[in-house]
């Protein structure tokens, strides 16, 4: 099996609890999601990912046992990884039934990270992941997302990739393309083609613009890189981005997965 795995609320008088969204020393987004019995850990939250991942150390320290091996697409190409089963996986109150997860080398910067939440488990929910108010909520299928957004939000045209993962229309100067939504991705990357269809070269010039759900704002650096990702996820031919949590801070993203449907929401 070939899975990708990139680099990595009251509205409307509904109601739920939530849990904080924190920022590593990695720069990435982590909410506490307990394997098993085990103490809850700290866990890259990521729409970008089409599976669960463990590190080393986490699937060391709390012995989960190996369930055969897989292949993962990340920033560096392809590679072989074992995977462990984890016993249950609880989120926001929420408790999802064994599950296979890559491990992943420890991280060479020594940051304590246990691993990365994946669409297997937020698939199942309709997600809000809150970049103002730091928050995560994951709410039943019954829920339906439109009831959970302010009435400033925009609803996107969604897209959903042979993987699973789903993808936002964007624009970049008068181009069009998709965004991979990768909430695991701490900054955005552009692919070549989308670039060039901007006229724009290898990087971004800051007069630039970025259309996300009718929010313009300045095309910031940018890397513009053709990622193995890309190629992974059928998207090496098309104008296409992977939208990372530097074009996201400041909005509500929800996400109604049972249904297909996304809210950009500013609050």
């Amino acid at each position: 099996m070939n899975r990708f795995v990139l680099s990595l609320v009251c509205l409307a008088g509904a109601a739920h609890a939530e849990v904080p969204l924190t920022r590593a020393p990695s720069g990435h987004l982590t909410a506490p999601v307990r394997v098993g019995t085990g103490a809850p850990a700290d866990f890259v939250i990521d729409t970008g990912a089409e599976g669960c991942a463990v590190y080393s150390w986490f699937a060391a320290e709390r012995k989960l046992s190996t369930s055969g091996g897989e292949t993962l697409t990340g920033q560096e190409g392809d590679a072989d990884n074992a995977l462990v089963r984890a016993p249950s996986m609880t989120i926001d109150g929420h408790r999802v039934g064994a599950l296979d997860c890559a491990v992943l080398p420890d991280r060479p910067d020594s940051v304590r990270l246990a691993g990365i939440v994946g669409a297997d488990l937020l698939g199942r929910f309709v997600v809000v992941f809150d970049t103002r108010r730091m928050a995560l909520s994951l709410h039943g299928g019954a829920q339906h997302g439109q009831a959970l957004v302010s009435p400033r939000a925009r609803l996107v045209d969604v897209g959903v990739l042979p993987s699973g993962l789903l993808t936002a229309p964007v624009r970049l100067n008068s181009a069009r393309g998709v965004a991979v939504l990768h909430t695991g991705a701490r900054r955005s990357v552009f692919n070549t083609r989308f670039a060039r269809a901007a006229g724009l070269g290898d990087g971004l010039p800051p007069l630039s613009t970025f259309d996300l759900a009718g929010r313009i704002t300045p095309a910031i650096e940018t890397p513009v890189a053709d990622l193995p990702e890309f190629a992974t996820l059928g998207l090496a031919e098309r104008p296409a981005m992977a939208l990372g949590l530097d074009r996201l801070a400041g909005l509500r993203l929800v996400i109604d997965y049972p249904r297909r449907r996304v809210w950009f929401d500013p609050g």
